[in-house]
């Protein structure tokens, strides 16, 4: 199920919305803000093409139609956040979160739950059956954020190499039908 129309989800204090290409600088400043999580994933700094990256890689079968990236951005207009999303991947009426990425100076402040809880009240209201995602297992506190939000591990992925570090992928979902706030 392609992507009908660009969902907006908003809270008291953010917003989110479809990032384009042309918002490639913005989406870039906010991946260097970010380079603690790159340093975490890939032991090396973030490239000068990680936006232009963002906004077009795709998996294996899927199209630029089943692809979403939301910018989560303050009232007045601040790029805070970023989320990749794929739908029926890689399943039919799973969306796949590929990253949810927030600026350190957002985290810690109820924000990623917020755009999560949003997000998953416009899934139920586009049929989305499933959330999905990887995590790396050296990642904890993205593993204890998804697992706070209900998300369970499904299965493990045997080590591969992300940039220069190597880490095992972790696969957890969460169901929508079981999705308790």
């Amino acid at each position: 199920m392609p992507f009908m129309e660009t969902p907006l989800l908003s809270g008291s204090d953010w917003r989110a919305a479809r990032l384009r290409f042309e918002d490639g600088p913005r989406l870039q400043d906010l991946v260097m803000r970010c380079s603690d999580f790159h340093l975490l994933i890939h032991d090396e700094l973030p490239g000068a093409h990680e936006a232009e990256e963002l906004l077009t890689d795709l998996p294996p079968g899927k199209t630029a139609e089943d692809k979403l990236v939301l910018g989560v951005e303050t009232l007045n207009g601040s790029l805070m956040g970023v989320m990749d999303l794929v739908m029926d991947y890689p399943e039919k009426g799973k969306l796949f979160i590929g990253l949810f990425l927030l600026d350190p100076a957002a985290r810690g402040k109820g924000w990623g739950k917020a755009v999560m809880m949003a997000l998953e009240d416009w899934c139920r209201q586009q049929g989305v059956q499933k959330l999905g995602l990887g995590v790396l297992e050296h990642n904890q506190p993205a593993r204890a954020f998804w697992q706070a939000i209900g998300f369970i591990e499904i299965s493990r992925r045997p080590p591969r190499l992300f940039g220069q570090r190597e880490g095992v992928v972790i696969l957890m979902e969460k169901r929508m039908e079981m999705a308790a706030r």
